[in-house]
């Protein structure tokens, strides 16, 4: 008889980082708020809305982000983000096809226009790369998922 080893657990303290990587201007716009909740990075699961799932056409990022509010999905923020590109063997493999975005915090542009904007991370050739990508864009595809934690309170509405 094997013995099954426990799942680690893992908590992210603090709040996440203004989105100085791409923008030194930007700011948080908005963040779930959840503090040091303990979470099990191997939990982490797919969010493609009906459209999207269709393939049919691009549909806007507003209407991806009224869905999980409304459903109260339990996204990924950018402290999680931050977790899984830091430690991609923590991703599951059947995940990496994927462009997985964390709705959990929306970042703002400061250069006047307000745009908003959410982080995202996707492997090539077996190494992990960030991005991020407007959520007023009507370019939102069957591959752009967002990152789900089951266990994790629910993104209010």
């Amino acid at each position: 008889m094997q013995k099954l080893s426990s799942r680690r657990k893992f908590i992210l303290k603090g709040t996440p980082r203004p989105f100085a990587e791409y923008r030194g201007d930007w700011t948080i716009a908005e963040h779930t708020g959840w503090r040091e909740q303990p979470f099990d990075p191997s939990r982490l699961f797919s969010f493609v809305c009906k459209l999207q799932h269709r393939g049919e056409h691009e549909i806007c990022g507003e209407y991806i982000l009224k869905r999980l509010r409304r459903w109260q999905v339990p996204v990924i923020d950018a402290r999680m983000h931050s977790f899984y590109v830091a430690n991609p063997h923590r991703v599951p493999k059947w995940m990496r096809q994927f462009v997985v975005y964390s709705w959990g915090t929306i970042f703002r542009d400061g250069n006047g226009k307000g745009h908003h904007f959410v982080k995202c991370f996707y492997f090539v050739g077996g190494r992990v790369r960030e991005s991020y990508k407007m959520v007023e864009s009507w370019e939102w595809r069957s591959n752009d998922i967002a990152g789900m934690i089951l266990g994790l309170p629910s993104l209010k509405p």
